[in-house]
């Protein structure tokens, strides 16, 4: 598989966008913005080619970032007539790109809640929702939506990759260099822990694992987590 690594520059100015392939027809994919007080913040999310549609698990933060992925992919890749996307949860470096997405007709599914929460702050809205779990089926390519409850926001889901064996936990999944839990603005600190144990339950045996941010791994991520949680307490 062609090795895919590049730095974007728009406008005179670098993007910070790198892509590195996971998995067959699989891309874990980095954008980074300046956020106030937290400085350059990288932000991480999936890329799937299945067939003729790019599955995109996350938007970049926002909508110029957006374009630069789907117009590089699209270049890339002999055949994407369509565009899925799917928001792990209502944050800006899952979804501040869906506006853009949409304009390029791409279809989109969120968790209801992620839709209700986007509705109240008068974000754009994911054109279809599901509840709890659920299995998307795209050109073969089978992806497992998952909802375990409130962690790091109360909406986050996890989207796991059965072929792959590669588990996307999102911001709700730390990197092994981190030392917080990051971002507790809309946390659900109290049940993050149950949470957690309902991926690893689930999901524990994944042998790629993908966290919002920081560098993949494999399960020792959840592991990880878990340490993180518990000095919290």
């Amino acid at each position: 598989m062609r090795s895919l690594l590049l730095l974007l520059f728009v406008c005179g100015v670098a993007s910070g966008l790198e892509l590195r392939p996971l998995a067959d027809h699989v891309w874990q994919y980095t954008t980074s913005v300046e956020m106030e007080g937290w400085g350059l913040v990288p932000a991480n999310g999936l890329l799937i080619a299945a067939g003729d549609t790019m599955i995109m698990v996350d938007t970049p933060w926002n909508d110029s970032l957006t374009v630069n992925l789907m117009d590089h992919m699209e270049q890339q890749q002999q055949r994407v007539s369509q565009w899925l996307i799917i928001p792990t949860h209502f944050h800006d470096d899952c979804m501040g790109g869906l506006a853009a997405a949409h304009l390029r007709g791409a279809e989109s599914i969120a968790l209801d809640s992620t839709r209700a929460i986007a509705e109240s702050r008068g974000l754009p809205l994911p054109l279809r929702v599901f509840s709890g779990d659920t299995s998307l089926v795209v050109n073969g390519q089978v992806l497992d939506l998952f909802w375990p409850g409130g962690a790091h926001t109360s909406d986050n889901i996890v989207v796991y990759l059965p072929e792959s064996e590669l588990l996307f936990g999102g911001c709700m999944i730390k990197c092994t260099g981190a030392r917080s839990l990051g971002n507790l603005q809309d946390a659900d600190l109290p049940h993050w822990s149950a949470a957690l144990d309902a991926v690893v339950t689930r999901f524990g045996d994944s042998v790629i694992v993908v966290p919002g941010h920081g560098p993949a791994g494999g399960r020792e991520l959840l592991y990880h987590t878990k340490q993180l949680l518990e000095a919290q307490e």
